[in-house]
């Protein structure tokens, strides 16, 4: 078999990139001083289901990678996360090469790390049948934007997040080639639905997001090779089921935490009538004390379980809702201190009057309190600049996004609108739900941004592909004869001019 030297810079480019997007992971992981995320008290939700602790455990300023088995670090918070399949495996390495009881959170950084390093040479393989300026694009901005210690250093830590985020880069290839492809096997089918299962299972307020995605697996659109309506009823009915199970699933300790600081820490200091509102929610009058607080404080009635237990019987998701809906300056203060701390992409959390940040490195590394990396972090940087503290700006940014994808999508042939409509539709309904979820926890806000600023990444990513395909008008590299509907997409606009 003969290679041209075309074929041969193709297979050249694409193991560099490879081989270069292993070597960041592995020089922010492993190379000292190794990054991670420190611990805003989030942890034990995770670790403590595989009685895992530490006797000083650092929050907020420093990361610590050594832990122990013991059974008093034992908690179960009864919070279901597929995040506790990646620790499982962890924990089982951890037997078999540390000493007994010892953990090392850098073996579960290592799996994640693997795992992304799956996703890139499977986006590398899904862009094979682009145009040559999209392939050369789309891997150079994945690792432009998401192999920078913004998003590695989260794969060293015990945040659920980190599962969510691994999980929708997979569903966005996915999604992608499910909708676009002119086949789609049964099996690669099967394994898109078990990607957006985990994206659901991974934290309950991310089930919405792949249950947002579930229309990707319905229409056949014509597609001889797709799979049967059996296999879609299936494939739908158990993202939905798992989405349901999630919500159902939440224990109520979590649920009216996050009810308390929504309100009380966030909305009602908002509010011109504090003392109203309260009545018209039906909560004591003398609760009123303790607007401005959150609920991690000791003398919150958080902290008091009889308290506790009257304020979630008192105020429910729904109550939230209608608050928001008959209070709407407060819910677009609300929504603008969140957008503002989001803005910034690192995680900063303002408690009370002090600011904290995640540091990044451990308290021997050297680096002071709170300090956190910048490496290859020039596209974070870029949007902070640009959005940090302006949560106006960052607002118009996302629907930015959303209008750009329904313009490419108008713009494609007739007989391919209607799946470009699809994607774009899914893109919109995810970007405005990640924004609305945080709406309803009101301490750490910018952390539970972080999925949305990684699905607007992933957006930018997927966008810029399109419009390259679009204004290089250059014919792909086909690997086969017949064009594929992808390969459409990206031509349209030329095919209809």
């Amino acid at each position: 078999m003969v290679i041209s030297a075309e074929m041969l810079v193709k297979r050249f480019y694409a193991s560099g990139m490879l081989l270069l997007c292993g070597a960041l992971l592995v020089f922010q992981l492993f190379v000292p001083p190794t990054l991670g995320v420190a611990d805003n008290n989030d942890f034990p939700k995770l670790m403590g289901q595989f009685c895992l602790g530490q006797e000083h455990h650092p929050l907020f300023d420093y990361v610590s990678f050594r832990f122990h088995t013991d059974p008093k670090y034992c908690w179960d918070s009864h919070l279901l996360s597929s995040a506790a399949l990646p620790v499982e495996a962890a924990v089982w390495l951890s037997r078999a090469i540390l000493p007994a009881g010892d953990f090392d959170l850098r073996i579960l950084g290592a799996i994640y790390a693997a795992l992304f390093l799956l996703f890139f040479r499977f986006l590398q393989v899904s862009t094979r049948e682009l145009s040559p300026a999209t392939r050369v694009l789309l891997p150079a901005l994945v690792l432009l934007f998401f192999d920078t210690a913004t998003y590695v250093p989260t794969f060293s830590t015990f945040y659920s997040d980190t599962a969510s985020f691994i999980s929708l880069l997979f569903c966005g290839v996915f999604i992608c080639r499910l909708v676009l492809r002119n086949a789609v096997s049964t099996g690669e089918y099967l394994v898109a639905a078990v990607c957006v299962i985990l994206l659901v299972t991974s934290k309950a307020q991310h089930a919405v997001l792949g249950l947002l995605m579930a229309p990707a697996f319905l229409p056949a659109f014509g597609r001889a090779r797709f799979p049967a309506v059996g296999v879609r009823i299936v494939a739908i009915s158990a993202i939905a089921i798992a989405s349901v199970a999630m919500f159902v699933s939440v224990p109520r300790w979590y649920c009216r935490t996050n009810y308390f600081n929504a309100l009380f820490y966030q909305s009602l200091p908002r509010s011109r009538t504090p003392a109203a509102d309260l009545a018209d929610l039906g909560i004591k009058p003398g609760m009123i004390r303790y607007v401005g607080q959150h609920a991690f404080l000791p003398d919150s009635p958080m902290q008091d379980s009889r308290q506790a237990d009257d304020f979630g019987q008192t105020v429910s998701a729904m109550k939230l809702v209608r608050y928001y809906g008959s209070h709407l300056a407060v819910m677009m203060q609300v929504l603008d201190h969140a957008l503002d701390e989001g803005g910034l992409q690192r995680v900063r959390m303002e408690i009370g009057n002090r600011e904290y940040r995640l540091g990044n490195y451990e308290i021997s590394a050297g680096p002071g309190p709170a300090s956190q990396s910048q490496f290859m972090d020039f596209w974070s940087i870029f949007k902070a600049l640009l959005f940090g503290n302006r949560g106006w700006l960052y607002g118009l940014y996302a629907p930015g996004l959303s209008m750009a994808a329904w313009a490419i999508a108008r713009k494609t042939r007739p007989d391919l609108r209607a799946r470009a409509y699809l994607l774009a539709g899914i893109m919109t309904s995810m970007v405005v739900t990640a924004v609305a979820v945080v709406m309803f926890d009101g301490v750490d806000t910018g952390r539970h941004l972080f999925l949305l600023n990684a699905l607007l990444d992933l957006s930018f990513c997927t966008l810029a592909g399109f419009a390259v395909g679009r204004l290089t008008r250059m014919e792909i590299f086909q690997e086969k004869p017949e064009r594929t509907e992808i390969s459409h997409i990206f031509l349209a606009a030329r095919q209809q001019e």
